[in-house]
């Protein structure tokens, strides 16, 4: 049986079961203890997102709060990636700005520092959210990943032997360790070619055989697209694959 096309509220199963308490009437169902019981509590995924955003916030960034839904330049055109065929598109979108689901936390990270040039520098922040990918292996389509990234830009400044790369790295060895991670021993960067990043400055972060993610300095072009001009250093990693790896319990 199929639910009517103008049933826009029927998804799911329990929809189904819904129409049906309510025809037999909700005062004529007596209520029963469940014949075992539970002790509900946060998903694990979300206990080790808290711990690596208290990491990150001791640190001295700033989490920023984004929206899931951004214009589709941002994370093609802005980003120089082509590629769509990630993308969940909504379809008669009212404004530009909410055109498909964000695939990645950076360009709306960019976005944050453009927003706030009002203040002075360096900007170092963070944001802990979820992606929106499509995927034909799911019921609906599309599937979320949960993603961690950060950013510091700063105005170049003459004699400094410190620069910004080193410092984002630095953030990046900070969330891996206290993830029980020891770079060289779990964890290795391998270099890349991406846009996004500046020649010779990017990396890929991968433990065993799995990219955890992906870190270096912004290349100019793209910081452009965003309407920035100052040095910045940003790097992104898929929570669920880091996750996965951490072995400690919480409590």
């Amino acid at each position: 049986m199929l639910a009517p096309f103008w049933r826009g509220d029927v998804l799911h199963e329990c929809d189904v079961l819904e129409d049906i308490a309510i025809c037999y009437g909700y005062t004529k169902i007596v209520p029963e203890l469940p014949p075992s019981t539970t002790v509900g509590g946060r998903v694990r995924m979300n206990k080790f997102t808290d711990f690596l955003r208290q990491e990150l916030a001791q640190a001295q960034f700033n989490e920023v709060l984004n929206f899931v839904l951004c214009s589709r330049a941002e994370v093609t055109t802005n980003i120089f990636n082509e590629d769509e065929s990630q993308l969940i598109k909504i379809e008669n979108a009212k404004t530009k700005e909410f055109q498909t689901g964000r695939t990645s936390l950076l360009p709306g990270l960019l976005r944050t520092i453009y927003e706030n040039k009002s203040n002075s520098l360096p900007y170092k922040l963070f944001e802990a959210g979820d992606c929106i990918i499509a995927d034909k292996s799911t019921d609906t389509g599309a599937r979320n990943l949960r993603k961690l990234a950060a950013v510091i830009t700063d105005e170049v400044q003459e004699g400094s032997k410190k620069g910004i790369f080193s410092i984002v790295h630095g953030a990046l060895d900070l969330v891996l360790k206290k993830s029980n991670l020891v770079f060289g021993r779990d964890y290795k960067l391998v270099p890349t070619e991406s846009p996004f990043f500046f020649p010779g400055q990017q990396f890929a972060v991968v433990v065993g055989q799995e990219e955890l993610g992906r870190l270096g300095v912004v290349h100019p072009r793209v910081l452009g697209k965003f309407g920035w001009v100052h040095p910045t250093a940003m790097w992104e990693i898929d929570v669920a694959v880091l996750e996965k790896h951490y072995t400690a319990s919480f409590a």
